[in-house]
């Protein structure tokens, strides 16, 4: 990927593209949760459970 893209190492990723990234030693865990509060919020529906 280096020989396509310009990349840097700049610690450990916590959100790409409204993705949020949770790393462990053996795992990748990567969810929206945060995300879909914000659009909940801007469309008035707090009060849903998910």
């Amino acid at each position: 990927m280096q020989g396509e893209f310009e990349m840097s190492m700049m610690g450990e990723l916590n959100f790409f593209l409204r993705l949020q990234i949770k790393q462990t030693k053996n795992d990748i865990f990567i969810n929206q949760a945060k995300y879909i509060k914000q659009m909940l919020k801007k469309f008035k529906n707090e009060g849903l459970k998910l």
